[in-house]
């Protein structure tokens, strides 16, 4: 069965005019003309009409009673609910001043009555026209300053969370520095092992950020390579050890790997695995516990990274992986950084699929679904 595509909706015209005969003959063109059309009979009920419905265009009488159409045109283009609104002025005056007041007011267009026809069509899907582009170029505008807001506020978050492991390190090589010769040895190892904490979380925030760019151009080849899953499992949990030790979070890991090596991008599957690892860290309580494991189904290879925060609200688990995301916990916005929107570009590079699920009572699940493919055997 056939799906049908969805008609868009009809341009919606509003005619303003006393003169019932125009306003009948104008609405039977316009409508044969595929236009959606609505009227009113003075100007301050077309003026009512065109702040209420918002029409595309509006067709615009000058002489009524009430309200004549200079002053329904000055406040419709006056009003920044209504102001991008095509008018077109319909009347039976010709004097070169009544056309300069015309467009004095805003109107968009001066047309004589009984206008004719193809010319009036023309007119109006010009104008329609330009509305449009008018509206795309606002509207790209406008998410270009929210881009560039949501970008600002990132860079402040990320020279935030940049401060306090270069504070630490500073701190550490100074102390060494100053009084290194007076401190025993396990004071000593403390303080370089510290700074070597500091210095790999820094080290993980500037790799994301140039792999993210990397990734975003296309100029970050994938290169599958027979890999066996424990043992990468392994080694990203040991890369991230020290950072796991600083907080105090403790690590459950269970692999459930295919008998025979995958193919994977070994460097990428684990810069991904250490990202989301890094991620539960971040949001996991002092002596908590992460989850990871893994699992196969013949088909797909899913790693599960499982922690004890605070979740991710359901209408945020779109956006958490966006570049310049933010979420709201408790009273203020918390940025989740740039690990997870390079995870999701980095597995979608490997035809793969990430998502987030709330686990009950316990925190948020990350689950990442990869092609399964089970590497040739070497010929002897």
């Amino acid at each position: 069965m056939l799906l049908e595509t969805p008609r868009p909706a009809p341009d919606q015209l509003l005619i303003i005019d006393d003169d019932k005969i125009i306003v009948e003959i104008l609405t039977q063109s316009l409508t044969l003309a595929g236009y959606e059309v609505t009227s009113a009979l003075d100007g301050e009920e077309g003026l009512a009409l065109a702040r209420q419905l918002r029409p595309d265009l509006v067709l615009l009488d000058v002489m009524m009673p009430k309200m004549d159409g200079y002053a329904v045109c000055r406040q419709i283009k006056r009003d920044t609910e209504t102001r991008l609104i095509p008018v077109i002025i319909l009347t039976a005056l010709t004097d070169r001043d009544d056309k300069l007041r015309a467009l004095e007011v805003g109107a968009d267009e001066f047309i004589r009555k009984p206008p004719d026809r193809q010319e009036l069509l023309i007119r109006i899907r010009s104008l329609l026209r330009a509305k449009r582009l008018h509206e795309q170029v606002e509207a790209s505008y406008h998410e270009l300053r929210r881009l560039e807001e949501a970008r600002n506020t990132l860079t402040g978050m990320i020279v935030h969370d940049m401060r306090g492991p270069l504070t630490s390190v500073l701190g550490g090589l100074k102390l060494l520095l100053d009084k290194g010769d007076q401190l025993d040895p396990p004071a000593r190892e403390s303080l370089i092992t510290g700074s070597l904490v500091s210095t790999r979380r820094l080290m993980t925030m500037v790799e994301a950020m140039l792999d993210l760019q990397r990734l975003e151009s296309g100029q970050l080849p994938i290169r599958p390579q027979p890999v066996v899953l424990g043992r990468l499992v392994d080694e990203s949990v040991q890369a991230v050890m020290p950072l796991l030790q600083a907080d105090g979070v403790r690590i459950d890991v269970r692999a459930d790997q295919p008998a025979a090596p995958v193919l994977l991008d070994h460097d990428l599957v684990t810069r991904v695995l250490n990202n989301l690892i890094l991620n539960a860290i971040k949001f996991s309580p002092e002596g908590g516990r992460i989850g990871l494991w893994t699992q196969h189904n013949g088909r797909w290879l899913l790693v599960n990274v499982a922690d004890q925060g605070p979740g991710v609200p359901a209408h945020y688990r779109e956006q958490i992986f966006h570049k310049y995301a933010q979420i709201e916990t408790g009273q203020r916005a918390t940025g989740v950084g740039l690990g997870l929107a390079f995870c999701k570009l980095a597995v979608e590079a490997m035809r793969g699929r990430i998502w987030v699920e709330d686990i009950p009572r316990a925190g948020a699940l990350f689950r990442v679904a990869l092609p399964l493919v089970t590497a040739p055997e070497e010929e002897d």
